[in-house]
Formats: structure tokens, C-alpha cells, sequence
């Protein structure tokens, strides 16, 4: 799968970083991702993850983080945070 084909979370209305707080705010219902298991010598220290809480990727990159979004918007989370264009499409 390409890196296109992620889902993708730009129609959201908040920064990645206030997005990660929202999250937090939600406790349980967000599904948390695990540690990164990559070895070390794989993950690049200049790239931090907060969703992860890890280093390894950018978090405007992570994949994770893209499908949990959109999960909790298909459960009708998160929708305040959606753009009015985002939202015409889900009504």
C-alpha cells in the first residue's frame, strides 16, 4: 500500500499537536499505539512521534495515527474538529 492510499486527516480543523491532546482528553476510547519495536539503529532521534511517544517517524507521517482518527470519526468522534467541507460529506 502506497503512502497515498493512508487515510488522510488534513480536512481536520486542529494542529497535530492539539489533535494529540484531544486524544488524551478521550482516554479509553482511543486505541494507544505500542512502543515502537524497531531496533534503535532503525529510528532516527531528529523524528519524534508523539502519538507513539517514540522516536521513529515524523507525526505528520504516522500511519497509525491516521487510521485511529478516522475510526473515531467513523464512531462520530472528533467531528467538532472536521472542516464545513469535510462535514457536507458526512451528512
Amino acid at each position: 500500500m502506497g503512502a497515498s492510499t493512508w487515510p488522510d486527516i488534513s480536512h481536520l480543523s486542529v494542529s497535530r499537536p492539539e489533535l494529540i491532546n484531544v486524544l488524551r482528553q478521550m482516554g479509553q476510547q482511543v486505541k494507544w499505539p505500542q512502543k515502537m519495536k524497531a531496533p534503535d539503529s532503525f529510528r532516527n532521534p531528529g523524528f519524534w512521534c508523539d502519538f507513539h511517544r517514540d522516536h521513529a517517524h515524523k507525526m505528520e507521517d504516522c500511519v497509525v495515527l491516521k487510521i485511529e482518527v478516522n475510526e473515531l470519526l467513523r464512531k462520530g468522534h472528533l467531528r467538532e474538529f472536521l472542516s464545513e467541507k469535510a462535514k457536507s460529506h458526512l451528512s
